[in-house]
């Protein structure tokens, strides 16, 4: 487990500094270079969040992590080539699952005092999503991508640790 605690934490940072990169970098349509961006912050999130799996599931037990089963599934409908499809546009379900789960996920990490830092960022960013979607205002979009990117960062020393000590 301890290789998986640092691939993820190496992953968690790297999903974290990457996200900001891609908030910060003005969006341009059909940019293969900002496409590859957002595929690689989507793949160290996606292993960021496997690893927690792994890592947590014995603390936690599988109930209390169902939800990040849940998160992996809306970042895995985000990495797609489709955006839409059957009508529904899976970029903004996959980018709400996503978020909104990692916050329900957090509450049971709150119980963990190294995990509190980033439990409360993440419930933070998924109050913080659903007042975004509400108002659909795009800064308090790119603020929920920060705030999500700052939980991750603060993560991965954390995940870094549990390498050590495993």
């Amino acid at each position: 487990m301890d290789r998986l605690a640092r691939l993820g934490a190496i992953s968690a940072f790297a999903a974290g500094i990457l996200e900001i990169t891609a908030q910060i970098v003005p969006y341009v349509p059909n940019n293969p270079a900002l496409e590859a961006l957002y595929g690689a912050v989507d793949i160290a999130f996606l292993t960021a969040l496997v690893a927690m799996v792994g890592v947590l599931t014995p603390r936690l037990g599988w109930a209390a992590l169902l939800p990040l089963l849940l998160a992996i599934a809306g970042v895995a409908s985000i990495v797609g080539p489709d955006k839409t499809a059957f009508g529904i546009d899976f970029y903004q379900l996959g980018s709400a699952v996503f978020v909104l789960a990692l916050g329900i996920a957090a509450l049971p990490l709150l119980r963990l005092p190294d995990y509190r830092r980033p439990a409360l960022i993440w419930v933070g960013t998924a109050v913080l999503a659903l007042v975004a979607g509400a108002s659909g205002e795009p800064a308090i979009f790119r603020t929920t991508s920060v705030a999500l990117a700052l939980g991750f960062i603060t993560l991965a020393p954390i995940l870094w640790r549990e390498g050590r000590e495993g």
